[in-house]
């Protein structure tokens, strides 16, 4: 009888993050506790180890390569809209998706930014061959992540208003597409593979975005 493979330490590690998170979000609302430096400890570790998920341990260096030009084109994208509001709509950060830094003129920035970015493009790439499914695919996943972000996480908010979830302009969805078919286009070229891994960093971080959002309506009721 073959023995099933073991399942790897980083995925491991994300879905223990993710169960962590909402624990954490579950137990410090019931009790009315301050978590801390937890929480931004928590969604660096997440982050992080989901990009490591999206990618895999054994992948070619020149892959990792043009991943990290990737999360950087994708923050690149975010200084533009921050200066001008194109192309996402205007917008701005707060203080509260930690790291920040403060931009002048631009206001502040997070630092998980880029590191997001390619989470979610590298999992998408690795989910669905076609760049522009792939850029469809990460668009879709923002949709559901805007509301949870704005209204319960208020990591950014909205100047502009427009009618997708969370007050968002239809420009954001478009963009998403674009810039981010874009940069799985650069990752297929790069030699991204297709499989399971792609789903289980979007799979486990919609959950961890629904999750908080089923708790905060809960705790608003």
């Amino acid at each position: 009888m073959k023995a099933s493979s073991p399942v790897p330490w980083e995925v491991r590690a994300y879905i223990g993050l993710i169960v962590f998170s909402l624990c954490g979000s579950l137990a410090s609302r019931a009790l009315k506790l301050d978590p801390g430096l937890i929480g931004p400890v928590s969604s660096v570790l997440t982050i992080a180890i989901g990009v490591i998920v999206a990618f895999g341990t054994d992948v070619d260096a020149r892959l990792w390569r043009v991943g990290i030009g990737v999360g950087l084109f994708g923050a690149s994208t975010e200084v533009l809209g921050l200066a001008t509001g194109f192309p996402f709509g205007r917008y701005e950060y707060t203080d509260q998706w930690l790291p920040v830094i403060w931009l002048s003129g631009l206001g502040y920035f997070p630092l998980l930014l880029p590191l997001a970015w390619l989470m979610i493009t590298a999992a998408s790439a690795r989910v669905v061959q076609n760049p522009i499914l792939a850029g469809l695919l990460a668009a879709g996943i923002d949709l559901v992540m805007e509301p949870v972000a704005v209204n319960t996480l208020r990591y950014w908010t909205w100047t502009d208003g427009g009618p997708l979830p969370g007050n968002v302009p239809l420009a954001n969805f478009f963009a998403w597409w674009v810039i981010s078919g874009l940069g799985a286009f650069a990752l297929q070229r790069a030699g991204m593979p297709a499989d399971r891994r792609g789903w289980i960093v979007l799979v486990g971080h919609l959950g961890l975005m629904i999750g908080l959002l089923l708790l905060d309506i809960a705790f608003r009721l």
